[in-house]
């Protein structure tokens, strides 16, 4: 087992309030330059980095084990947004809430919405699953092939490197390919290479990494969550700033791997899926039902009260759907496999 890098969720937990502000924000028409790609960018390179870290020597169920921790809550919420499109349509400003749209989100096939650029399933923030989907197909089938996880994560890198340069080269329309090779992709690939080089270079991280008083992980943590912010303020798709925030990100895994947080620093991190796909619904039903009713307050008072909504429900929903729901689901798999081995076995 290789030891958990808490400066991951730590990450993780930037990359989540960065992308709620920004829906926030673009709810309430405030006009403060945050997109969330930031967000999403430093999301895909922990999923590449994650992807060859957590698979050395553990190889086996590597896609079962994905998408048990993907789908329960993801058909979960893909099919609140499906019922509430019947039930209250004028909620929904972008998704079709068609049965063919429906099947099309739970397969993670990618589609354009009807007269626009945007290509998303029915959640809308779903559309990041597209590439964990798709990178994760690609590396099971090579780790079949291969029998190594640092060669199936080199097939990954070449697939999404090639994705992007056509996309690039030829600017063209076609679904798939805007979706797989989008620029955002290629921090997927720095991920994997940078978690194939800092896992062969033990000896780096004894000689960067130092453990610092809970005083000066304080003040990393808030100067952390500020530099992301103003990054974030800044930030444009280029690949110049892809190699920058690459770099950055691998900087901070050699300097901070062996520091040990508080949990309540992780505690966003560590609830970050849940808080990821939930906080969507949160602020579009918080501002278009709740908000108007209210007598008084302010924009500051929304934002409080959507976030501790948030956090809320997404703790409610790590607990039940993340680990439970998964633990029974991955019980039951491994129950079932047993059974099948034992009749090929008696047979």
């Amino acid at each position: 087992m290789k030891p958990k890098l808490q400066i991951i969720q730590l990450i993780r937990g930037y990359a989540a309030i960065s992308v709620f502000l920004c829906h926030f924000l673009e709810e309430y028409t405030i006009k403060i330059h945050l997109t969330g790609q930031l967000g999403v960018a430093v999301f895909f390179w922990i999923s590449g980095f994650l992807m060859i870290y957590t698979t050395y020597g553990k190889t086996n169920n590597y896609l079962v084990n994905r998408l048990l921790r993907i789908l329960p809550l993801y058909y979960l919420t893909t099919l609140g947004v499906f019922v509430i499109g019947h039930i209250a349509p004028g909620l929904l400003h972008t998704a079709d809430p068609t049965v063919e749209n429906l099947l099309k989100s739970l397969l993670f096939i990618p589609c354009r919405i009807e007269g626009t650029n945007l290509i998303q399933p029915l959640l809308a923030v779903g559309w990041t699953l597209y590439l964990e989907m798709f990178t994760s197909i690609i590396f099971y089938i090579a780790l079949k092939i291969f029998k190594s996880n640092v060669k199936a994560g080199y097939t990954v890198v070449v697939v999404l490197l090639m994705f992007v340069f056509i996309n690039e080269v030829t600017k063209t329309n076609v679904v798939w390919l805007n979706i797989y090779g989008g620029r955002v992709s290629l921090y997927w690939a720095a991920g994997i290479l940078f978690s194939i080089f800092y896992s062969k270079k033990a000896s780096l991280k004894q000689r960067y990494s130092k453990d610092i008083s809970n005083i000066w992980k304080s003040v990393l943590v808030v100067l952390g969550c500020g530099v992301f912010l103003i990054c974030e303020n800044y930030y444009r798709l280029t690949i110049i700033e892809i190699l920058l925030i690459s770099v950055l990100m691998s900087v901070a895994i050699l300097l901070f791997s062996n520091i040990r947080f508080p949990k309540t620093y992780l505690f966003l991190g560590k609830i970050s899926y849940s808080f990821y796909l939930l906080h969507y619904f949160v602020i579009k039903a918080f501002s278009r039902l709740i908000a108007p009713k209210m007598k008084s307050g302010g924009v500051i008072l929304n934002l409080i009260l959507s976030f501790a909504i948030t956090v809320f429900m997404s703790l409610i929903s790590y607990e039940l759907i993340e680990n439970r729901a998964t633990s029974c689901l991955r019980k039951t798999i491994c129950n079932i496999s047993m059974e099948i081995k034992n009749d090929k076995f008696k047979n």
